[in-house]
This record gives structure tokens, sequence and C-alpha cells, in this order.
């Protein structure tokens, strides 16, 4: 209740987005709001960074490879990237790396689920990374996809965008809000059918995809640099204090 009383006496909260400005309204917190999105460091280049990720999980390099970077959790539906891949790869020559820790037992049942789905080939579970080892994943895939249910923002999504690699999201990763402004990838429901047709489109429209990376290199520049949230957080602060 004491943080309750904070958030209702606050001169201006900072939400990350319009979604989560509509989150905090609806905890019944009337309180003046400040959009101001995370940041993220445009990293360093990896020169053959695709060729790293390929030779370190031996993978094919004619294949077309996608990333699903998260916490393992059935928020996250990890579940629907691997029923994904199950469409395509008759279709198309993909593989599916899954990076991210969580629960023991439901691991164990998502791979147990690319077994089933005969995909166990193409799919490739690696854990928690950091450090090179992310970099080198989010700048060498060919896609990352997010198929949440539920993030305030989705910082994994920007850390994407500023590697160079395009994006497919859904609509509760609320992020997509800026996705969508600045047409920097694509927004599909939160359903395999949904994200095997969006990922497929992707795989055989090689000028989307490079419109993708562009605007989404622009998205990050102009939004998501740490200067310019400094300023923002800066003009609001005194904006804040001047009242």
């Amino acid at each position: 209740m004491q943080e309750f009383k904070n958030l209702k006496e606050a001169n201006a909260i900072h939400s990350t987005s319009k979604g989560e400005e509509s989150d905090i309204r609806a905890f019944g917190i009337n309180s003046p709001v400040i959009n101001i999105p995370l940041g993220v460091t445009l990293p360093e280049k990896i020169d053959g960074a695709q060729s790293i990720v390929r030779s370190n999980y031996n993978i094919s390099n004619d294949s077309f490879v996608i990333l699903f970077l998260s916490r393992l959790h059935p928020k996250k539906r990890p579940e629907v990237a691997i029923e994904m891949a199950a469409k395509l790869k008759d279709r198309h020559q993909i593989h599916l790396i899954i990076a991210g820790d969580g629960d023991e037992k439901y691991k164990t049942e998502l791979q147990e689920l690319s077994e089933k789905l005969s995909i166990s080939d193409q799919v490739t579970f690696v854990g928690f990374v950091e450090g090179k080892e992310k970099g080198e994943l989010l700048q060498g895939s060919d896609l990352f996809i997010l198929p949440s249910l539920s993030e305030n923002f989705g910082i994994a999504v920007a850390e994407s965008l500023a590697s160079g690699t395009p994006v497919v999201i859904t609509p509760q990763v609320q992020i997509s809000e800026y996705i969508d402004e600045y047409k920097a990838g694509a927004i599909c429901e939160g359903n395999s059918v949904s994200f095997a047709k969006t990922v497929s489109e992707c795989i055989e429209n090689k000028s989307k995809m490079n419109s993708y990376r562009e605007n989404g290199l622009r998205l990050v520049k102009e939004k998501f640099d740490w200067n310019v949230i400094a300023f923002e957080l800066l003009r609001s602060y005194e904006g804040i204090l001047k009242k």
C-alpha cells in the first residue's frame, strides 16, 4: 500500500512505452506519465559473425538462422518458436537457436517438443548467454523472434535492432509501437501459424529484410541512443522542478 501511495502522489512516473502507460492507468494511477524508452549501446561490429555462429553451433552455411533470446518461461512462448520451425522445415532450410535459461522441467518439455515435432536436428538450445557469445548471436543470426504474451518494453528486441538483425514480435511486446512507427520489423499474432507465415515472408523477401535492417538502425539512433534518452530525461526533470 505504501508503494501505491508513492505512485499516486508522484510528480511524474517514467514509463518506457504507451503500452506501459496504459498498464499504469489500469492500475488506478493518475499521476503524470513521461514516456521515454530504454536505451541500448550500438555494439562494435564483429567481423564474420554469421560464420562464427554457424561454426560454433554446427549449422550449415546455407541455413537461415532464427534466434529466440529470452528467459525460458511460458510467458515468452518459446514453444511457439519450436512449432513455427516445424511448420517451416519442409519449405525453407532454417535453424532455430534458443538462447536463455529457465526452469529445468520446462526446458526438458521444450526439448521433448522439438523431438516430438521431428525438428530437434534443426533446433539448438544454447542456454544463458552473455558478453561475446551474446554479441555473436545477435549479429550472426538472420532474424530475431519473440512471440511473448507480455513485455513492458523488450530490451532484447532493441539490442537485436542495434546489432543490425531484423525482428518479428507480437503486439504485446510493447516496443512494437516503435517498430511499427519506423517499419523496423514485422509484428504478428503470437501463434505458430502467424509466425511461420511472417518469417517465411522475411526469408523470401531480401529487400524487405534490408529495409527492416536500415530502419531498425535508424530507430536505435533516433530513439534508443543513450545520449537522446539522457537529454529527454534531463528535460523532463527540469520541467518537473519548474512546476
